[in-house]
């Protein structure tokens, strides 16, 4: 779990730093965002059978679930399933889409104090998770997300994929 909340944290600040970089910072135009997929191209990449539909089965070949603990694949899969019919459908995914960037967003609000549109080291440190971890162990985190090196997690970095779960 703790792998996931450092994953949905570097994700967080360097994928969705663009849309709150708008209001200050460099224009849309200037960065080049990474959103999440689309409910339409999740469909199409991962509905194997065409049929419209995630099953299960197709939902668990996704490479970040396939990193997870099958207990966590199993609850993710049934918080998605919002119908509980067993597949997911086009608006389940687009639900689970925007439910996501909205989550993303109002966590780097809360712990962008000074509203720069990045995170600074200390920013950073004030997430529950990221607080836990020895000083040397955060810093190292930060200075491997902060690729551009101008003290910040933000839109202009360029995050490396991350390990798989052990």
């Amino acid at each position: 779990m703790k792998i996931l909340s450092l994953l949905t944290l570097a994700t967080m600040a360097a994928s969705y730093a663009p849309p709150l970089m708008a209001q200050s910072g460099p224009s849309s135009s200037e960065v080049k965002k990474k959103p999440l997929a689309p409910a339409g191209e999740v469909l199409r990449k991962h509905d194997k059978d065409k049929n419209g539909i995630i099953s299960k089965s197709e939902f668990l070949t996704l490479p970040r679930i396939q990193m997870l603990k099958e207990k966590f694949q199993d609850a993710i899969f049934t918080r998605l399933d919002q119908d509980k019919d067993g597949d997911l459908t086009r608006d389940e995914i687009r639900e689970m889409h925007r439910a996501e960037v909205q989550r993303r967003e109002e966590k780097f609000r809360k712990l962008d104090t000074d509203a720069s549109g990045g995170l600074s080291y200390s920013e950073m440190s004030a997430d529950l998770f990221f607080s836990k971890l020895p000083d040397e162990k955060r810093r190292e985190i930060f200075q491997r997300m902060d690729t551009d090196g101008n003290g910040e997690i933000n839109a202009l970095d360029k995050p490396q994929h991350p390990r798989p779960a052990r």
